[in-house]
C-alpha cells in the first residue's frame, strides 16, 4: 500500500504541467500571509499600549490604520493564493480524468467486460476530486498550518488560561452568524451541480459505449468531446469556488469584528487592573489563530485519508492496464478486400480461461443474403460476433475468406451494430461525419437512404443539424438503430454484425431495418443475431448455435 501511495504521488505530480512561476508565486504568497498573521497581534499590542501609556493620538491612529491595512492585505493575498491553488487543482483533475479515460479505452475486451461500469464511473468522477484536493490544496494548506501551529504554540506560553471562556463565547457567536449567512452560495452550488451532472452523464455514455466507440474509430472524437465538457466544468467550478471563497471572506470579517468587540471588553477590564495587558493581547490574538489551525489539521487528516483511499482505488483500476494488451484497436483506414463473398469458420473453439464458451464451430457466412445466428440464451452468440470482429484473437480453429485461410493480421474489416448505439450530444451530421470526415454530403445522404432513415432526417425541423441529446433518446429507438447503420455504412466495412438490434423497436421500424439490411447484404456479408424466428425468410442462411459441433 505504501509503495502504491509513493508511486501515486510521483505519478500525479507528472500531471501538473505547471510553470515554475506559479509554484514560486504560491510559496511567496504563503510566506506573506504567515508574516501578516504574526504581525497583526503586535499591531494590536501597540495600539493598546499606546492608549494605556498615553501615546500621541497620531501614533495610536497610525497603528490602527496599519492593523486594518494588514487585515485587508491578508484577505487579498489569501484570495490570490487560493485562486492559484484552485487553478492548479482543477488543471490536475482535468488531466487525471483524461488520462483515466484514455487508459480505460485501451483495456482489453475481456478486462472491460469483467469490470463493473458503475465502479469505473465512480472512480473517474469522485476519486479524481479527492486525489487532486489531497495533492494540491490540502498539501499546501497542511504545510502552512503546521508552520503557524509551531510558531503560535510558542506565543501561547505567555498567555492567561482563564480568558479561554471569552474565546469560547466569541466562537459560538461567530458560528451563529456564519451559519445563517449561507444563502449567498446556494445559486453557485446549483449551477455547479448541474454541470457536474452533465460531466457524469457524458462519462457514463462514453464508458457504456466504449466497444462501439473503438469499433467505429471514434476514440479521438470521444476524448476531444470529453475534453470540451471537462473544460466547461473547470470554468464553472472556478466560479463556484470563488463564491465559497467570498463566503469565507465574509466569515473572516465577522471574526475580526467579534475579536474587536472582545478586545474592547478586555480594555475595560485592563483599565480596572483586573488582568494583565500583555496576557490579554496574547490570548485574544494568538489563541484564535491556534484554534483555527488545530481545526484545519483535523480536517486535513480526514481529507488525506480520503485522498490515499482514492489513490489506491485509482491504481487498482489503471495499474495493471499499462501492461495489458489492447485488443480493441481498429484501423478505420484499413483497405477492404476486393471481394468478400464468403467468411468461414472451421473447428472454432473459444474459452474464458478454463471455461469453454463454444467448441468445434463450423459455419460459412455468405454475401447476398442475411446470415442469421440463433440459439438459446447463453450459448455464446454475442461472443461469436466478438471473435469474428477480432476482439478475441487467441482461438483454436481456422478463419477463411473466399476459401483462403487468413491469420489475425488479415482479418476483414468488421463493424458491429449493438442494441444500444452510442451517439455524441451533437448534431446528426456531426455524429455521421465523426466516423469518416472524408465522406461528402451526397455520400452521407446515400448511406442514410440505404439505411432507410434519410426521409425522416429531412423531415426533422433542422434536418441533419438536429441535435441528438442524452445518447439520442430524443428520437425513436428504431431511428437510432437505422442512424447507427447509416454511420456504419460510411466506414465501408466488409462484414456487418447485428447483435439483437431489433429487440426494442416497433413493428414498422423493424420492417424498415430489415429492408435496409437486405439491401446492404447485396454488397457485404451481414450476420444477424436474433431470437425472433419471424424475421427469417426462405433464402436466408441460418446457423443454430444450440446445435454447434
Amino acid at each position: 500500500m505504501k509503495n502504491a501511495k509513493i508511486k501515486g504521488l510521483i505519478q500525479f505530480f507528472s500531471f501538473f504541467e505547471i510553470k515554475k512561476k506559479r509554484m514560486v508565486l504560491i510559496g511567496f504568497l504563503l510566506l506573506v500571509v504567515t508574516t501578516i498573521t504574526l504581525i497583526q497581534p503586535k499591531l494590536w499590542a501597540s495600539i493598546l499600549n499606546g492608549i494605556f501609556v498615553g501615546k500621541p493620538v497620531l501614533y495610536i491612529f497610525g497603528c490602527t490604520i496599519l492593523f486594518f491595512v494588514s487585515q485587508i492585505a491578508e484577505i487579498i493575498v489569501s484570495y490570490i493564493q487560493n485562486i492559484c491553488v484552485q487553478k492548479t487543482q482543477l488543471h490536475l483533475i482535468k488531466n487525471i480524468r483524461l488520462y483515466m479515460i484514455d487508459k480505460v479505452m485501451n483495456m482489453s475486451a475481456l478486462e472491460f467486460i469483467a469490470k463493473d461500469k458503475g465502479e469505473l464511473i465512480s472512480r473517474l468522477d469522485s476519486d479524481t476530486d479527492e486525489i487532486a484536493n489531497g495533492i494540491v490544496s490540502e498539501m499546501i494548506n497542511l504545510v502552512f498550518t503546521i508552520i503557524k501551529v509551531v510558531v503560535i504554540v510558542v506565543m501561547l506560553v505567555w498567555t492567561s488560561v482563564w480568558l479561554s471562556i471569552i474565546v469560547i463565547f466569541f466562537q459560538f457567536i461567530a458560528y451563529f452568524f456564519i451559519h445563517n449567512s449561507e444563502r449567498s452560495i446556494k445559486q453557485a452550488t446549483k449551477e455547479f451541480s448541474r454541470v457536474s451532472d452533465e460531466v457524469v452523464s457524458n462519462i457514463e455514455m462514453v464508458i457504456r459505449g466504449l466497444l462501439e466507440i473503438r469499433n467505429l474509430g471514434l476514440k479521438e472524437k470521444a476524448i476531444e468531446k470529453t475534453d470540451t465538457i471537462l473544460e466547461k466544468k473547470k470554468s464553472i467550478q472556478l466560479d463556484y469556488i470563488k463564491a465559497h471563497m467570498n463566503y469565507q471572506n465574509k466569515a473572516i470579517i465577522l471574526n475580526n469584528f467579534f475579536q474587536f468587540v472582545v478586545l474592547l471588553i478586555g480594555i475595560y477590564f485592563i483599565s480596572y487592573n483586573l488582568l494583565s495587558f500583555y496576557d490579554f493581547v496574547s490570548f485574544s490574538s494568538y489563541s484564535s489563530i491556534f484554534a483555527a489551525s488545530i481545526t484545519a489539521l483535523y480536517g486535513a487528516k480526514a481529507n488525506y485519508i480520503n485522498c490515499f483511499n482514492s489513490l489506491s482505488r485509482f491504481y487498482e483500476l489503471v495499474g495493471s492496464l499499462d501492461e495489458g494488451k489492447n485488443d480493441l484497436e481498429f484501423d478505420t483506414e484499413m483497405k477492404t478486400s476486393a471481394v468478400v463473398d464468403t467468411y468461414k469458420l472451421i473447428g472454432l473453439t473459444f474459452s474464458y480461461g478454463e471455461k469453454i464458451v463454444f467448441s468445434n464451430i463450423n459455419v460459412c457466412f455468405y454475401k447476398g443474403k442475411i446470415n442469421y445466428v440463433v440459439g438459446n440464451s447463453g450459448c455464446g452468440k454475442t461472443t461469436l460476433l466478438m471473435v469474428i470482429m477480432g476482439f478475441y484473437k487467441e482461438i483454436e480453429g481456422q478463419r477463411l475468406i473466399n476459401e483462403c485461410i487468413i491469420n489475425n493480421d488479415e482479418l476483414p474489416k468488421t463493424i458491429m451494430a449493438g442494441q444500444d448505439p452510442f451517439f455524441f450530444d451533437e448534431t446528426i451530421l456531426f455524429n455521421l461525419q465523426a466516423v469518416n470526415s472524408k465522406k461528402t454530403e451526397s455520400e452521407i445522404e446515400a448511406a442514410c437512404r440505404k439505411a432507410n432513415i434519410l426521409e425522416e432526417i429531412l423531415n426533422f425541423p433542422e434536418g441533419f443539424h438536429t441535435r441528438l441529446t442524452n445518447n439520442a433518446t430524443n428520437i425513436s429507438y428504431g431511428q437510432r438503430q437505422r442512424l447507427a447503420i447509416a454511420r456504419i455504412l460510411l466506414l465501408d466495412c466488409d462484414i456487418l454484425l447485428c447483435d439483437e438490434i431489433l429487440s426494442n423497436v416497433d413493428y414498422d421500424s423493424k420492417n424498415k431495418i430489415i429492408k435496409s439490411l437486405r439491401l446492404i447484404a447485396k454488397e457485404k456479408i451481414v450476420i444477424f443475431v436474433t431470437h425472433d424466428s419471424g424475421l427469417i425468410q426462405e433464402n436466408d442462411n441460418i446457423y443454430n448455435m444450440s446445435n454447434q459441433g
